[in-house]
């Protein structure tokens, strides 16, 4: 389980500093994603990825840029709609410290819905289709 498990959440996504540029990918069949926050790139960060019935997911915890913690998540559920979630683990926030800041939802029937920071995700072989997007407003 990821430190940051967003099923568990009701937060509405809060942005909490100002961040320059975002990019999040998995590779799931590589168990690697990589993230981009602010300029900084880091890259073949191990995920732990689960296949469900109901709910799959991969996960990077713990990613240190700048003195700043971010967990990076992948979900599938019902093997139909993929979720993507940016969070940032912010200490000074005592009840739920793990804010999101940027999320996803993909089906191969919809559009890519987002909401929070822009940014782009890309998803490469998932057992439910692959996808790509890029916030450009």
């Amino acid at each position: 389980m990821c430190f940051c498990d967003f099923r568990r959440s009701n937060h509405i996504p809060i942005l909490y500093s100002i961040l320059k540029q975002m990019q999040v990918t998995f590779q799931l069949d590589n168990k690697r994603a990589s993230f981009t926050i602010d300029g900084n790139v880091l890259s073949n960060i191990p995920i732990d990825v689960t296949l469900g019935q109901m709910w799959s997911s991969a996960c990077a915890k713990d990613i240190v840029i700048d003195e700043r913690v971010f967990s990076v998540s992948w979900q599938a559920w019902n093997q139909t709609v993929q979720y993507v979630q940016i969070r940032e683990h912010i200490p000074d926030i005592k009840k739920n410290p793990c804010v999101t800041i940027s999320r996803w939802s993909y089906t191969n029937d919809e559009p890519v819905r987002h909401s929070g920071k822009l940014g782009s995700v890309t998803v490469v072989n998932s057992p439910y289709g692959d996808f790509c997007y890029t916030d450009c407003s």
